[in-house]
């Protein structure tokens, strides 16, 4: 039976390939300086920087699931989107 992918993972597909080569995320870390500046980048400034018309989160967490801060918040990215059960973007 053949499976096709959902828009979701399409959109999910191009943001990963988007981030090949991408100066915040060349070295697979992302440092104070890339921390501030992806915190400071409003929702839409950020779906541009990445190249997609959906609205992203980034969130780290650690080898327990708990959320790891990145720069004072849960989450960088556009608000609304849920992580577990928590809303992207809000301080802790």
């Amino acid at each position: 039976m053949d499976v096709t992918k959902t828009e979701e993972e399409d959109a999910a597909d191009s943001l990963l390939n988007s981030l090949n080569g991408n100066k915040y995320f060349h070295d697979n870390e992302i440092d104070t300086d890339e921390e501030s500046a992806l915190g400071n980048m409003t929702c839409a400034e950020m779906k541009d920087f990445f190249n997609t018309n959906k609205n992203i989160c980034i969130y780290i967490t650690d080898e327990e699931g708990n959320l790891v801060e990145l720069d004072g918040k849960n989450g960088l990215g556009c608000g609304g989107i849920k992580i577990g059960d928590v809303i992207c973007g809000q301080s802790s």
